[in-house]
């Protein structure tokens, strides 16, 4: 209990700490980040370091009738996919979706300037056991030119470009305990 108070009232920059506690059933650990405490479980955090494929859908008449699902993560304890569907001004393009390089500068609909890497997570308010659990959902039209359409974590999604500017619709779905 006292580790967990210490934790709560530091005041320094160190985002990296991490209490191990072992309860009846499962482990978990437990941060801090920006004034507020996570209690994760130990295969939750194993999950989030899987790594986040590359995927492409080409878009057809049939992605702007019915979504299709491009699949972020997934294994025995949860499947993270982003559903995606085409507007009719998209077709013959491609969506793809993709870690976040930490060196690509994004501008999200929130932001006045493009930030990346350190700074932008900061911005955003992402924690350090989340960083690398960003996507990037993207639409490369017929004149090879590449929009970036959002960022998206297992948690929540940030539009780079407004909703109905966009050539597609898109949902975060996350799925524990399949």
């Amino acid at each position: 209990i006292d580790d967990m108070v210490a934790l709560l009232q530091r005041s320094d920059a160190n985002h990296q700490t991490d209490i191990y506690w072992h309860g009846a059933h499962n482990g978990y650990h437990i941060r801090s980040y920006q004034d507020t405490l996570y209690r994760l479980n130990h295969a939750w955090l194993t999950w989030l370091t899987l790594p986040i494929e590359p995927q492409q859908l080409v878009v057809n008449d049939a992605l702007t009738q019915s979504p299709q699902s491009l699949i972020v993560r997934a294994d025995a304890l949860c499947r993270w996919q982003v559903r995606v569907q085409a507007r009719a001004a998209a077709i013959n393009s491609s969506v793809h979706l993709s870690a976040l390089d930490r060196q690509t500068p994004i501008q999200t609909t929130t932001m006045r300037h493009p930030q990346r890497g350190k700074k932008l997570y900061q911005h955003l308010g992402i924690p350090a056991w989340l960083r690398d659990s960003i996507a990037l959902l993207m639409v490369t039209d017929t004149a090879n030119q590449t929009t970036p359409i959002a960022l998206i974590s297992p948690y929540h999604v940030w539009p780079i470009m407004p909703d109905e500017a966009a050539p597609i619709d898109y949902a975060n779905d996350l799925s524990i305990g399949l």
